[in-house]
């Protein structure tokens, strides 16, 4: 079993249905940006896919660009390597409920497979 099979027994535990999705976002690490792969999307959090290994608790700044833009701080929950890539689960914090219709705009606004819920 490897990492991103791990992550499927852990979707019993999500508060937030999860969106199979192909997007990047822009991501601040302390005073790094990176280009990162969203792989998947919730109101909660998501999935990144990273060319680096980012401990957990580490809080990042992410920016969505779709039909809105969107900053929002998030912490890195888990971190596991698949190949050369490293998987970043995230918890957005602190979403106000202005940002939480953002988001809710941007997971409905067709960037994100709603018919296959993960």
């Amino acid at each position: 079993m490897d990492f991103l099979d791990d992550l499927d027994l852990m979707e019993e535990q999500r508060r937030h249905k999860r969106y199979a999705i192909s997007l990047s976002a822009f991501c601040r690490l302390g005073d790094e940006d990176h280009d990162w792969g969203v792989k998947n999307v919730s109101l909660g959090g998501m999935l990144l896919k990273a060319d680096k290994e980012v401990p957990p608790d580490t809080v990042i700044e992410i920016r969505i660009r779709a039909t809105l833009e969107l900053s929002v701080p998030a912490r890195v929950r888990h971190c596991g390597q698949e190949g050369e890539k490293y998987y970043l689960g995230v918890q957005f914090q602190g979403l106000s409920k202005e940002d939480q219709g953002a988001l809710k705009k941007i997971i409905e606004s067709g960037h994100w497979n709603m018919d296959n819920p993960l």
